[in-house]
């Protein structure tokens, strides 16, 4: 890399758009790739769209930034294969992700340990979500941790994207990569938001009384649900209530409705 070169790349991450401007002018590919650090191979418009800089962004691509390159990195410390759109969303800049979206981004792009369609999950932001599904995201689709779009919203507890998937027919009973159901995800949430999500997923179809089979052989293993003492956050089954004399008690459904 050229001091130039350095410096166009720090300019997008900064935000200096006229010093972008320049640089470009005195002959700078907008396309260079940032070899420091890790991942490598960051363009400035990845710069930019990480830390939210909506200008530079609208800049770059005018410019002819390729809006769809990718980061490189390795599997499990530094996970590559992020591009402009992936590194918005992680990052919470929602109005970047819609000019890149309507800059050419691929919605279906899986990377950096997760998916355009999961993180969007993750973050909750339903108007995003909505308009990648629009744009033809898959709203089945396992990134690169097996996380689907409905694991990673009941993770974070965002109800509207889970009845949203519930309600275009994404099974209730979907597992996570563990292999458990992700009721057992929203049942361990351990916030409000997760109760409403377990009522969601219920209502849908979800079995209650369901936990993975390698929890129901192990020594804590558990069921999903039953109420707490203060009937707000769902805690856990035990063997004993499943296997005893026991009966397991309400579902999430109904203990805090």
């Amino acid at each position: 890399m050229t001091d130039k070169e350095r410096q166009f790349l720090d300019a997008a991450s900064k935000g200096y758009i006229r010093k972008l401007a320049a640089l470009l002018e005195s002959g700078i590919n907008v396309d260079v790739q940032d070899e420091r650090g890790c991942p490598t191979k960051r363009t400035a418009l990845m710069h930019a769209a990480e830390k939210g800089h909506l200008r530079v962004v609208d800049f770059l691509l005018k410019a002819g930034a390729k809006v769809n390159a990718i980061d490189k990195g390795f599997p499990i410390d530094c996970p590559g294969g992020n591009t402009a759109l992936i590194l918005a969303i992680r990052s919470c800049h929602i109005q970047v992700a819609h000019r890149l979206l309507h800059g050419g981004a691929s919605p279906k792009t899986k990377g950096g340990g997760t998916s355009v369609i999961s993180a969007t999950s993750s973050l909750g932001d339903e108007g995003l979500f909505r308009r990648l599904i629009a744009s033809g995201a898959d709203m089945q689709q396992r990134d690169g941790s097996g996380i689907t779009p409905i694991s990673a919203a009941v993770q974070t507890g965002n109800l509207g994207i889970t009845r949203f998937l519930l309600a275009h027919g994404v099974d209730p009973g979907s597992p996570t990569p563990g292999g458990s159901p992700v009721l057992v995800d929203a049942a361990l949430g351990g916030r409000p938001d997760h109760v409403e999500v377990c009522k969601a997923l219920v209502e849908a179809g979800a079995d209650p009384n369901l936990g993975s089979e390698d929890n129901l052989d192990s020594p804590n293993g558990c069921l999903p649900l039953r109420p707490s003492r203060n009937c707000q956050i769902p805690a856990l089954a035990t063997n004993q209530d499943k296997r005893g004399s026991s009966k397991v008690g309400p579902n999430c459904a109904g203990y805090c409705a």
